[in-house]
């Protein structure tokens, strides 16, 4: 018998028989009135993981390095999951794409890796010893990209919303955390939303949900005011007869699983019970009836009522069913004894290996910074300071450092112009330990180094007010993502307009989904008015002809001979909650 009939079948069936005599305890126990009941959501959470086991390849892909997240919310290891004993399981197939090319040079693309490794027991900042961080230490990739503001592409905010949830899985330091949502405060629009660009005046819901979660997993209370205002933004959008969410233009399919299910998980991040009375509508549904009623015999759970989902709709949905926000853990092994993370690699002696440098220069400085540094396996603190000193990406993470030695190794006395006083000194954590004023522990391959000036006496007097010289800018590179094309003319039939539009290669078993919408004048210099849309989903490197109904104002102009010009955009959602859009002008003749 293979491991995906150990991992999945046998407790689907065992779980079937007892669904309907047995209240199982899973994710939410408190919603005994709730439509979805703990069992029923941890079999719908189950069979979705169950669809991506049955769909593996015999390399050990998932369709999607997101499914390892399901599986993990599952209950099911990575590392368990082949399509035969003498196959790769797909924790094997996913390390071995990302020591051979990384998930991609993007920060989101960093930052899924991080969520979707840490779920499937990979160590994401030890996957290899390459020099080069997108294929050896993803945690790295992250701080090579943050401005000491920001993350990434300062057009964008999904990879700042995504790099708190990815760096609170592995751990990194709350107060580099609080960075970013500082910055993401000063991005909340009006109605208490957020898009996924920095310069959009329109909240975008789904990402929205994604910021909630990021604020908690910050360590926001849910009290707070900009929480607050966010939860009535997502209120006003619930749909009363489902329980989901409604996703506004430019993505506007109405109620789908994509929003919905990223809503519920920024609300279990913030541990408020996506079934509780305040979620529940009028009419008695919650965000996870709507979810359920979107799953499929074969376990995967489809984008809309009319439109068909896949990889994506199918892991974003099983993990809040089951109380899992974003990501999750590994679970336990089948065997029982082999380790649920898979352990790294041996590291030669003297390998240079990019780690992460994290610096909060205190009260007094109000500047937290975090770099990437490159240093020998089992360096001690005063050769990682000096490389970064020397050489960080960005650069000048370290301007100037002064260290000493004690009986327990190295104690920093001043570093970036802030020196230690009578009530305030420098601490050092190295990979998550306890914070100590001196250290001798090596330092090497994936650690990532928190140092902290920080009071270190009671009631100390104000910390010394310093200007910390800034990082290096940052060379950047535009975005990457799912944009897709449209080809040939536009051509009336059957009462609407026909175009094909084509996905390009490489974007995995998610391929382009989105919102096609026609717009046209009445005469030059008018305004836009609305001339229909159409949701689409595109398979990866394939495509096809949609067929955008047509309103009632485009019928009459149509109806009347005239050539018209038409504006076309196609808005698509990538896996990152980014919205790309493509513009197109065609001519069409009724």
């Amino acid at each position: 018998m293979t491991p995906k009939f150990i991992s999945l079948r046998r407790p689907l069936r065992a779980l079937s028989a007892l669904a309907l005599t047995v209240v199982v305890s899973a994710g939410f126990a408190s919603s005994a009135s709730a439509y979805v009941t703990p069992a029923q959501a941890k079999l719908a959470a189950e069979r979705g993981a169950g669809w991506f086991q049955t769909g593996q390849q015999e390399s050990g892909d998932l369709g999607s390095d997101w499914g390892m997240t399901a599986l993990a919310a599952a209950k099911v290891n990575a590392a368990d999951v082949r399509t035969s004993l003498s196959t790769d399981s797909a924790q094997d197939f996913y390390l071995g794409e990302w020591q051979a090319s990384g998930p991609g040079g993007a920060g989101t693309d960093a930052e899924r890796g991080i969520l979707a490794g840490v779920a499937g027991g990979i160590q994401t900042s030890r996957l290899s010893t390459a020099a080069d961080a997108t294929t050896s230490n993803l945690v790295a990739r992250v701080a090579e990209l943050f401005d000491g503001t920001q993350i990434g592409d300062t057009s964008l905010l999904n990879d700042d919303i995504f790099g708190v949830l990815a760096l609170h899985q592995v751990e990194a330091p709350p107060e580099l955390l609080q960075r970013f949502v500082d910055y993401l405060r000063t991005k909340q629009l009006p109605d208490g939303g957020w898009s996924w660009s920095a310069g959009s005046a329109f909240s975008d819901i789904d990402i929205t949900g994604s910021v909630v979660a990021a604020f908690c997993a910050a360590g926001v209370g849910t009290g707070d005011a900009d929480l607050q205002q966010a939860f009535e933004l997502l209120h006003s959008v619930q749909d009363p007869a489902t329980g989901g969410f409604i996703a506004p233009p430019p993505f506007g399919v109405g109620v789908n699983t994509d929003t919905t299910a990223w809503v519920a998980s920024g609300l279990v991040q913030c541990g408020i019970d996506p079934q509780g009375p305040e979620w529940t509508t009028a009419q008695g549904k919650t965000p996870l009836d709507y979810l359920v009623s979107m799953q499929q015999p074969d376990g995967h759970f489809e984008w809309t009522g009319e439109y068909a989902g896949g990889s994506f709709e199918t892991s974003s949905s099983v993990r809040p069913l089951v109380g899992v926000a974003f990501s999750t853990g590994p679970p336990a092994r089948l065997d029982g004894a082999s380790p649920a993370v898979r352990p790294a690699a041996a590291v030669a002696d003297g390998t240079t290996v990019p780690i992460t440098l994290v610096i909060d220069h205190g009260p007094g400085a109000s500047d937290v910074r975090m770099c990437r540094v490159d240093v020998e396996d089992g360096s001690g603190l005063g050769a990682v300071l000096a490389e970064a000193e020397t050489a960080s990406t960005p650069g000048a993470c370290v301007s100037e450092f002064a260290t000493s030695s004690g009986p327990g190794g190295t104690t920093v006395s001043s570093l970036d112009g802030v020196a230690a006083t009578a009530g305030y000194g420098w601490r050092v954590a190295v990979d998550g330990s306890a914070p100590r004023a001196e250290t001798d522990e090596p330092i090497g391959f994936g650690d990532l180094v928190f140092l902290k000036f920080e009071a270190k006496v009671a009631d100390p007097a104000p910390a010394p007010k310093v200007t910390v010289p800034a990082v290096a800018p940052i060379q950047r590179r535009a975005a990457l993502g799912s944009r897709v094309s449209l080809h040939g003319g536009a051509r009336w039939r059957n009462g609407g307009v026909e175009i094909e539009l084509r996905c390009p290669r490489g974007l995995g078993g998610g391929g382009c989904r989105g919102l096609l919408t026609a717009q046209f004048r009445k005469h030059r210099g008018g305004r836009l008015l609305a001339g229909g849309a159409t949701a689409y989903e595109v398979g990866s490197g394939s495509g096809d002809e949609l067929t955008i109904p047509a309103s009632e104002a485009l019928r009459k102009r149509l109806a009347d001979g005239q050539r018209l010009k038409l504006r076309l955009t196609a808005a698509t959602r990538g896996e990152d909650g980014a919205v790309r859009l493509t513009h197109a002008k065609r001519f069409l003749a009724g």
